[in-house]
């Protein structure tokens, strides 16, 4: 099996937010204070929309064919922008994806829940009553929900990125969670199911991913992996060997390869580190 292999990626606080159960960090990044806010931002006259459009890094006639995205845009006072603009922060919206193009009961399952999703992110957004010198509320709490969809050896890969946002406690750690449906058994695949589709040994693919994580730890900054120990500054030659395990319950998804969201920590805030092999 080729196999070329990726440095290890810190996904801590990126554009998008995810999965349901959080695991929260001792402490979260408190949001930076200011003297003058930056320019006002002008909320959008219509906020929720629907469309089939892709990103640009996404371009992808069948990719656009089978993903529609709803969206709507989370307004904030023009006061929060120095820290709610900050691109290395959420991306502050819900976006849900719905599958398109395939009608079945496990499409239409999964569209629902994406759909209460979507409801839960509305419902969660919570406004002070009075207004700022901008004559804008000051947004409070929010559930922000991004996601992006990739399309690769006919699988379509979906992920969902989720945070909520706290304006007092500062930004969330970012859950994922992934889909994987292969169109041409037309069904949602297990991580199991999708190994045997693409003719990998989950085995070999550990032994590889284990030893990516034991090479790339040692060179992350004050990093902190749960199941594995800890590194920092007082400990730079740690080189205990990792072992990773690929279950059901492990988040990954096709683009450009397999990736493997792997919880971990950058001092006291929580991070996940996506690592990339390509087969």
């Amino acid at each position: 099996m080729k196999k070329a292999i990726s440095c290890l990626l810190s996904l801590g606080l990126i554009t998008g937010c995810a999965q349901q159960v959080q695991e929260q960090p001792e402490e979260q990044e408190e949001l930076p204070a200011v003297d003058e806010p930056q320019q006002p931002v002008e909320p959008n006259e219509e906020n929720e929309q629907e469309n089939n459009s892709q990103p640009e890094t996404e371009n992808n006639d069948e990719l656009s064919q089978l993903i529609s995205y709803k969206i709507h845009d989370i307004e904030y006072s023009p006061s929060q922008a120095y820290a709610l603009d900050d691109p290395k922060g959420l991306d502050m919206k819900i976006q849900v994806p719905k599958i398109v193009m395939i009608q079945n009961d496990e499409i239409n399952a999964f569209n629902d829940k994406m759909d209460q999703l979507y409801d839960e992110g509305i419902q969660s957004l919570s406004y002070s009553d009075e207004v700022d010198e901008f004559g804008a509320k000051t947004l409070l709490s929010c559930l922000s929900i991004d996601s992006q969809a990739f399309l690769e050896d006919d699988i379509l890969s979906i992920v969902i990125y989720q945070g909520a946002m706290n304006w007092q406690a500062g930004l969330p750690p970012i859950e994922m969670t992934s889909y994987n449906y292969s169109l041409t058994e037309n069904k949602f695949v297990t991580n199991e199911e999708l190994f045997k589709i693409l003719g990998l040994s989950i085995d070999e693919m550990e032994k590889e991913l284990s030893v990516v994580l034991t090479d790339n730890y040692k060179k992350i900054e004050d990093g902190y992996l749960p199941e594995y120990g800890q590194i920092s500054e007082y400990n730079p030659e740690y080189t205990d060997f990792i072992y990773y395990e690929i279950t059901d319950d492990s988040t990954i998804y096709l683009n450009d390869g397999l990736h493997f969201v792997i919880k971990g920590y950058s001092g006291k805030n929580q991070t996940n580190f996506d690592v990339q092999i390509t087969y």
